[in-house]
C-alpha cells in the first residue's frame, strides 16, 4: 500500500483507496483504518515559497492504534525498524 500511495506502482487518483479499510473523520477525509496514526486537518494558513506552498493545518481529529508497527523508508526499501 505504500509503495501505491508513494506512485512506484503507477496508481493515481482513487484507485490508490481500493485496498484496505477506510473511514471518514471528521472533514470526511479518507483515513486508513489500520494507520498507527491519522490526522485529520483544516488548512489554517498557506504560504507560497518558491517553487513550493507550505500548508499550515488546524488538527481537528485524529485516530491512533498504539499496537501498530511503524513503517520507514530507507535506501529505496521499506522497513519496519526493530525497536
Amino acid at each position: 500500500m505504500a509503495q501505491k500511495f508513494a506512485g512506484q506502482d503507477g496508481s493515481k487518483g482513487d484507485i490508490r483507496f481500493s485496498e484496505g479499510l477506510w473511514r471518514e473523520l471528521a472533514t470526511r477525509a479518507p483515513s486508513l483504518v489500520e494507520a498507527i496514526c491519522s490526522f485529520d486537518c483544516r488548512v489554517s494558513a498557506s504560504y507560497d515559497v518558491g517553487t513550493h506552498t507550505i500548508f499550515v493545518g488546524e488538527v481537528v481529529a485524529q485516530a491512533t492504534n498504539a499496537d501498530r508497527e511503524p513503517l520507514v523508508y530507507v535506501e529505496g526499501e521499506f522497513t519496519v525498524p526493530k525497536l
